[in-house]
């Protein structure tokens, strides 16, 4: 019996494991979560019946919003927000001829950048 282990594709593409929850894919995979804990959290996410842009659940011992989840549109950081957009984009339309514009979250709570900023000119 060959057993196949879970990629980034295989959560992404697969609606059973994703279940319906893209933002979640694309946040934690820019992150490097594995597509276990991805799955997983997706799975979490339906149970709780958050909203289908969650990005993550904040921990209980978060100093902001403890045991919450966060949504897309709280994303602080334009960079990373229009990183996962292009990524949820891609998700829910493959050719760019018909996905929508990409725009940043309005603001709200600051989420915790993923890369350090380049200085200009590097």
């Amino acid at each position: 019996m060959t057993t196949h282990a879970l990629n980034e594709a295989d959560t992404a593409s697969d609606p059973v494991l994703h279940r319906g929850y893209l933002h979640i894919v694309a946040w934690n995979t820019v992150a490097g979560a594995t597509p276990t804990y991805i799955t997983d959290l997706c799975a979490l996410a339906e149970q709780e019946a958050a909203p289908k842009d969650v990005i993550y659940k904040n921990g209980m011992n978060a100093r902001v919003q403890p045991g919450e989840w966060i949504t897309y549109g709280e994303m602080g950081d334009q960079d990373d927000a229009l990183r996962v957009a292009a990524i949820v984009r891609n998700l829910e339309a493959p050719t760019a001829e018909s996905a929508p514009p990409l725009r940043p979250p309005s603001g709200g709570v600051v989420v915790q950048r993923l890369t350090p900023r380049q200085p200009p000119g590097e």
